[in-house]
């Protein structure tokens, strides 16, 4: 058996038929197709009845490590790819992995590009592909250049062999693995679109302060390691850095959306030149707030 396709998912069978459909659209047919079901309240077992030879695994909710670490003790093929419910793969996914990793014997992963869609009926949105570099764990530990997870294809094996997800991580743990595996193993990379990354309300990636410190909690596993390098050890210093900027500047910024939408009802008083310090060094927010005033009276309005 080839390729395992796992697909986790809680309390999303609304996006799960699509999901399924596209695993079912390629052009290279997977061998094996396993939904984990981590606890969900909505049934998906209804829409996995839909595919003759799905099988699904239910569990009760121990999060997304969890479930992935599940399908990856049942799964049988030589090569596994993950894919969320809300996403889709486009229709070469597999095959073009699979032509990738075979072409590179010393890979432990191979990835592609993605794309954006489900703000609205039509919107799309092309995320380029982001290269590995010559040193695929110095480039890992600066910033995470794969982006999408269901673009990545893994040897079983060696992603068994390394221990799977670490289920102590509260997000994040996709790129916890691709730098465990980075440090012994080669990452090949190619521009295909592979995979559509939906974007909704209940993303996590939407939650930034949960981002911010499960991504801090990553680069801290990798000290020991990263210390044994000068460049390595700069490189994770770096990435501490862009991840302390993104996370920040983009809680900022969606504070200040608020405020000029009015949809806040507290003003920030951070002054603009701290805009990449919203979050302080624990992973906490920075930023202060202040109340504002009561609305005016009618005699004050006058």
């Amino acid at each position: 058996m080839k390729v395992s396709v796992i697909v986790t998912t809680y309390n999303h069978a609304r996006y799960l038929r699509e999901a399924l459909e596209s695993i079912r659209a390629q052009t290279y047919s997977a061998d094996e197709i396993i939904v984990v079901d981590d606890g969900s309240s909505d049934h998906p077992e209804t829409v996995v009845s839909e595919f003759a030879g799905v099988e699904i695994i239910h569990q009760h909710n121990q999060g997304l490590s969890a479930a992935r670490d599940t399908g990856l003790k049942v799964a049988r093929g030589r090569y596994i790819l993950f894919l969320d419910a809300d996403d889709r793969l486009t229709e070469i996914a597999p095959e073009t992995l699979v032509r990738r990793i075979e072409a590179h014997p010393d890979c432990g992963f191979v990835y592609g590009a993605y794309r954006l869609f489900g703000t609205q009926p039509d919107w799309r949105k092309e995320c380029a592909l982001r290269p590995i570099g010559r040193d695929p764990y110095q480039t890992l530990l600066t910033q995470n250049c794969i982006g999408m997870h269901g673009t990545v294809l893994y040897r079983r094996n060696l992603l068994a062999a390394i221990g799977g997800f670490d289920t102590a991580l509260p997000a994040c743990e996709d790129y916890d693995v691709y730098l465990r595996m980075a440090h012994g193993h080669g990452v090949s990379c190619g521009p295909e679109v592979l995979a559509e990354y939906r974007q909704h309300d209940s993303n996590m990636s939407s939650d930034l302060a949960r981002m911010n410190k499960a991504v801090r909690l990553v680069l801290s596993k990798q000290k020991a390691i990263a210390d044994t390098n000068q460049l390595w050890k700069a490189a994770r210093q770096r990435g501490l850095r862009y991840w302390f900027d993104y996370y920040g500047s983009a809680q900022l910024g969606r504070l200040k959306a608020a405020v000029q939408n009015g949809s806040a009802g507290w003003q920030v008083i951070l002054p603009d030149r701290f805009v990449h310090a919203a979050f302080s060094r624990s992973g906490q927010p920075a930023y202060r707030l202040r109340s504002p005033a009561p609305p005016a009276t009618p005699d004050q309005r006058r």
